[in-house]
């Protein structure tokens, strides 16, 4: 058997992808399967040896490319996405969100809240996850809703958020597609000094940053790292099983409570979208910036944490290298690869961008 790992470059810097890949090779390891990584399906030679590709990816242009040119090559590919993948044709398996579902059992979390007016904010059209949390939240099975109450991402988050401000006491919470949404919302919502604990936000996504916002913001998260594992699950079960064609699964999802940890599952269907793949999402430079600064946070050991604490609290080096027990060259090293990472030029400037998000 020939396995061989590829990932999409334009997710593969995002913490989702990161810990899929990581959990994916560990478990690897642990099974003792060699592999691959390559960076595109050139790199596999033709051989008869039965040949796999795991394949990490959102963008659905490129995995139905994919899954063509694993089809041409004699490839099973195994892709690991957030995305739906209903509509790909071929033979391929798969680990996905089953985006209905979860919504569903949000609108069950929020009457249960005693909320009765959603809107949903953040949709974009180029979003198959979207669309499908659009097409359930129109369902009306359990709270009233209509098209009225949905609020698009079309030219960026700001934009959004101009068309939801004028209707917004129509509404007692709002799911909002990603965390990155959510977090744009509710700091629009202080600017315009809107009493938060009027309305009810919930979010898809698993960040280092929503963390900071607890608990204005309720997220809807999968562990990441379940990934990986269902993959390794299914590569085994099909070199076990040569009568099995393809395998599709899917893996469990919870509703995180005002204090961060893990309170409610979701069933055993995951439905979890950190970054979409459309070109909208990444191009905003709202959600740019805040892609930087969950970056931060997800490199950040607890040494770095408490330096970065005490430089937004305006802390001198001096200051934190006695704070922190380490030498002020070690604490301006730390700080200078903080400020590098965040794209920020000086000290100044990187304190006030993080205070725009954080």
């Amino acid at each position: 058997m020939r396995l061989f790992v590829m990932l999409e470059p334009q997710f593969k810097n995002t913490t989702s992808c990161e810990l899929i890949c990581k959990e994916v090779k560990e478990n690897l390891r642990k099974k003792r399967i060699s592999y691959q990584v390559i960076d595109s399906l050139l790199n596999i030679s033709a051989e008869n040896e039965k040949t796999y590709l795991i394949f990490i990816s959102t963008n659905i242009s490129l995995i139905t490319k994919t899954i063509a040119e694993c089809d041409a090559k004699k490839i099973h590919p195994i892709v690991i996405s957030l995305q739906l993948l209903n509509s790909i044709p071929g033979i391929y398996s798969s680990i996905t969100p089953n985006i209905e579902y979860s919504m569903l059992r949000i609108m069950k979390f929020l009457k249960k809240a005693n909320k009765k007016a959603p809107a949903l904010y953040g949709i974009s059209i180029e979003s198959a996850p979207d669309i499908a949390r659009k097409n359930c939240f129109l369902q009306r099975h359990i709270l009233p809703t209509s098209e009225n109450d949905i609020y698009h991402n079309k030219i960026g988050l700001d934009k959004c958020f101009e068309e939801f401000i004028v209707n917004i006491n129509n509404y007692d919470c709002v799911i909002c597609t990603h965390n990155y949404a959510a977090i744009h919302l509710i700091n629009k919502l202080k600017e315009h000094k809107y009493p938060i604990e009027n309305i009810r936000i919930i979010s898809y996504g698993q960040t280092h940053i929503v963390s900071k916002f607890y608990p204005e913001i309720t997220t809807v998260s999968v562990i990441n790292e379940s990934f990986g594992k269902v993959a390794i699950t299914i590569l085994e079960q099909l070199q076990n099983n040569p009568d099995i064609l393809h395998i599709n699964m899917s893996v469990k999802c919870y509703i995180n409570n005002e204090t961060g940890a893990s309170a409610e599952p979701l069933s055993e269907y995951i439905d979890v979208s950190e970054e979409s793949p459309s070109d909208i999402f990444y191009e905003d430079p709202q959600i740019k910036n805040m892609l930087l600064v969950e970056k931060l946070l997800s490199v950040c050991d607890a040494t770095d944490m408490l330096i970065l604490n005490l430089v937004l609290s305006g802390c001198s080096y001096d200051e934190i290298s006695n704070k922190s027990f380490l030498s002020h060259s070690a604490v301006k090293y730390r700080v200078r690869n903080m400020i590098q990472l965040c794209n920020c030029s000086t000290k100044s400037k990187f304190i006030q961008f993080l205070k725009t998000y954080i």
